[in-house]
This record gives C-alpha cells, structure tokens and sequence, in this order.
C-alpha cells in the first residue's frame, strides 16, 4: 500500500473511529456546537502586552509578579487553543463528517497565533540570545499550552477537533517545555484519556500519532538553561523523564506501536500488538528495472492494511528516536537509568532480524540521519565507531537500492528529494565533525570516505533525480568501503561492553 494511501487510511482511523469517545454524526445531523465550542478568554491590552514582554526577555516571569504572570499567560494561552473548536473553522457536509475549511478563514492562522510566543532553543536561534528570563518563559508558557489543550480534549470533542488540538501541542512542544513531556508520555502509553469513572481509555489513533511528532519535536529542543557551548550536552526533558520517553520510543521501533488493531480485526494481545509477527518476503528489488517489484507479504496474524498501518506509525516513532543527539542517554545508577538508542536505531539501519517488521527504505533514511547526527559520549572503548559507520553504510544501501531498480514497492511514493536533501545535512555535518570531535577524530579517514561516498554517489544524484546517465545514483562505491572496513567484532556488536548489543543483519 503506498505511503500516500497509508496517511489517508490512518487520517480515516482518527476522523472515523474511536465511537467510544465520540459517535460519528448520522448522515445530515448537526454537529451540537453549544456542547462543543469553547469561549476563549479576551485578553486584555495589559496582559497582550506582559506576555510579549516575558517572551522577550523584558520582563522576569519569576519573583512577586508570578502568579500575575502565570494568569496572563493562560488566558494567551486559552485564548490561541480554544478557537480550534469554533465552527467557523470547519465544514459539514451532508454526510455528516466534520472537516477542516479552506480558504481564508483556516486552521493554519490559530498555528501561526500560536508560534508567535513558541521560543524554539536550537543552535540556529543562538542561544546567547536566549535570556534566563526566557527560558522561564518557555517552561510556564508550556505548561500554559499543555493545560489549554487537555481543556479541550475533556470537552470530548469530535475526532477532527481532537486532530488539531494534538496539532497544537505539537507544536508547543517545540519549545521542549517539560510539562509537554508527561502529556506525551501519558498519550504514548495509554493513560491520558479517562472516562467518566476514571478508568484509561486507549489513546485515539489521531491523538496517537500526533503525540509521536511531539516527542519528536521535545527530543529536538535544547535546554536554554544551560550555558552556550555546552548546550549541546542537554536536552530540554531531565534524565527522569528523557530515559523512559526514550525506551518508549525504542520498543515501538523494534515491536511495532500498538496500532494494528485500528485497521482491521486480527490476532493482537490486550495492548493492541500483535502476538506473532512472522518476517515478511525480503524487499530487495530484482536486479532488472523492469521486472514486477517483488510483493510484501503480510505479517502472520495481520492483514496487509495492518501492516501498512504499524509501518506508518512505526516510522514517527523512528523519526522521534532520531532526534535523540547522543548515542547513550541517561547513565548507570541515574534517575531512569541508561539507555542506548544508537543501538535502536543501527537495528532499523541493518533491518535487523529482531525487528517485528523488516525497514523499509524510508525507515532506513531516517535511521542513518539519526545515527550520522548522534555524538558518542560512550566510552570510545566500548563503543564501536566501526560497526556504527558500517550499520549507516548498510542503511544507505538500503535507501537507495529501492530506487535504483525503480521497483520501490511500497515506497513509490516516498518523497526521494526530501529524503536526500537532510541525508545531504547529516552527512555534512558528520564529515565537518571528524575534525571537531575528538571521539571521531581518530577515524576521521574512513568516516570522511563514507561520507563523501554517500552525498557523490546517491544524495545528490537523487537529490538532482538523475535516473540516466552516468550521473544517476548506485551503490557499487559504497559497496566497496564496506568490503575495505568491515567491522572488526567478529560479533558484529555496536557494543563491546555487553553482548545484548550485537546487529543482527538481514540476510542479502
């Protein structure tokens, strides 16, 4: 099933499913927008004025004026998220189903509302403009987001109210505001929604996804606590609430999120995952272009929609694990303990036999992008640069060969230009930090080789969407650095302080 159709079948879950916490209007019934609709505060010029100021720095949010500014800044707050429940943004037509409107009057101007007090701390902001001032800021005005869209979600909305309110905690969790952090962890593991008896309800799928882009985007945020030139050895979350978030996100990587059960009925255990997952025929295309692309069959005890569906959500979940900067989080005998995500994400690289579903090409590409954007703060001696240079090597590799062949079978509609143009930004930055971090400095030539090799022979081709010629993309230069720097643990470990990290490559 293509990605594209994929989307639209996961977009149908949310709008259509979950009768449990909305029914679906009948054919032609109106939606009751008194039970719906929220009034959303009118801030005053005094209060519009002081949260601009706490954003800029101007103003301290902290010290005798806190709780002032705590009541400025949810009413800013309610007042940007509560319009997403106003019917003036959205259709009906006679079947029933609520939609988004086009046109002037559209969801995306309560987004662009909403970013204008959104403070993204990335290293292309400049943190030393960053104030601590600032950085209080992001933390109340986060919890001031989060609190106005669980506002929202216990108003029982319909689905596509749902959708949108998840959207915009999406996008505050931008921020790395800590209080998006137990929302989403609360999401991903079933426990946010209740009922009237306080029981938890099963996160609904929208939400789901939805709560992945925004662990996503709070494992991308930095601290802007911590001082400038040493931001980079935080992220925004503490090790408590990071190294579970963290191990969430690599068990769904490895199982597959608990999803199935959303597309169709099928041999799945109380949490949704399926009980037997059998591997599916291998994916590599036929060496010749034009021979049929080899079928993908559906796992034992699931249905091809199911499949297609736990890829969909599998790879948010990757996508999120890829924005984790160290290779190693947490530490022994800390908050939360350790955990090793390079490992996770080296396993979808190789697609490794342990998987619940073999990588496709896309799962691959974001993979490498994580690992190639990781900084080893593991001990050089027990993490082995070799096997995870020769795991990227084997992901692009992967990435590749699909369209090389022209035979992408699910992946025909992966956007290939997209893909490439940030595996074009990962691998330069990781060629630039052979020179700059002494822990690759060591095996700055090979790195530096694989690097030049991946952008020349297939980012740029594929970027350029050169298929004739000699320019157009292949493998065969990349397959040599493989056969010239094999990794060196005949166990093909990414770890040499404990066996439980050793790659279990596909078979070619």
């Amino acid at each position: 099933m293509p990605i594209s159709r994929v989307r639209s079948a996961v977009l149908s879950l949310g709008l259509l499913g979950l009768t449990a916490l909305t029914p679906a209007a009948a054919p032609g019934q109106a939606i009751d927008w008194k039970a719906v609709r929220m009034e959303p505060p009118i801030v005053s010029s005094a209060s519009q004025i002081r949260v601009s100021d706490l954003a800029s720095g101007k103003v301290k949010v902290k010290g005798p004026d806190l709780a002032a500014n705590r009541t400025a800044l949810q009413e800013v707050a309610n007042n940007r998220v509560f319009k997403v429940t106003f019917e003036s943004f959205y259709t009906q037509p006679d079947t029933g189903e609520l939609r988004p409107r086009t046109g002037e009057q559209n969801l995306e101007v309560l987004f662009a509302d909403l970013r204008t007090y959104i403070l993204v701390p990335t290293p292309e902001r400049d943190l030393s403009r960053l104030t601590p001032d600032q950085g209080d800021f992001i933390i109340e005005f986060g919890a001031a987001v989060d609190r106005a869209v669980a506002a929202v979600f216990a108003k029982n909305p319909p689905a596509v109210i749902r959708v949108n309110a998840a959207r915009l905690l999406a996008e505050g969790a931008k921020s790395g505001a800590p209080a998006f952090g137990k929302s989403v962890m609360a999401m991903l593991t079933n426990t946010y929604f209740k009922d009237k008896a306080g029981k938890p309800l099963p996160t609904p799928p929208e939400v789901f996804f939805y709560a992945l882009r925004a662990a996503e985007n709070l494992l991308a945020a930095y601290d802007p606590a911590v001082l400038v030139g040493q931001f980079a050895t935080r992220h925004s979350l503490p090790d408590a609430e990071l190294v579970p978030l963290v191990r969430l996100l690599e068990e769904m990587v490895v199982k597959g999120p608990p999803v199935a059960d959303k597309a169709a009925p099928a041999t799945v255990d109380a949490s949704g995952r399926p009980i037997v997952l059998a591997a599916p025929v291998a994916e590599t295309p036929e060496a010749d272009p034009k021979a049929d692309a080899p079928k993908v069959e559906a796992a034992k005890g699931l249905t091809p929609e199911q499949v297609a569906v736990v890829r969909y959500y599998r790879r948010a979940a990757i996508r999120a694990l890829a924005k984790v900067r160290f290779d190693t989080v947490g530490g022994k005998g800390g908050p939360g303990g350790e955990t090793r995500p390079a490992f996770t994400l080296a396993k979808v690289a190789v697609s490794d036999t342990t998987l619940s579903l073999p990588a496709t090409a896309g799962d691959a590409a974001e993979a490498v992008i994580g690992l190639a954007g990781m900084a080893p703060v593991t001990s050089i001696t027990a993490l082995n640069i070799d096997a995870w240079s020769s795991a990227m090597a084997v992901g692009m590799a992967a990435y590749a060969t699909p369209r090389i062949a022209a035979a992408a079978s699910e992946e025909r509609s992966l956007p290939w230009k997209v893909y490439s143009a940030r595996l074009n930004v990962a691998f330069s930055a990781l060629k630039r930090g052979t020179v700059s971090s002494p822990r690759l400095r060591p095996f700055a030539r090979p790195l530096a080789d694989l690097c030049d090799i991946a952008l020349a022979d297939i980012i740029t081709p594929l970027e350029k969407d050169n298929q004739v010629g000699t320019d157009r993309p292949s493998t065969d230069r990349l397959a040599e650095w493989r056969r010239n720097n094999p990794p060196k643990d005949p166990a093909g470990s990414l770890y040499s302080d404990s066996p439980q990290y050793k790659l279990n490559y596909k078979a070619n």
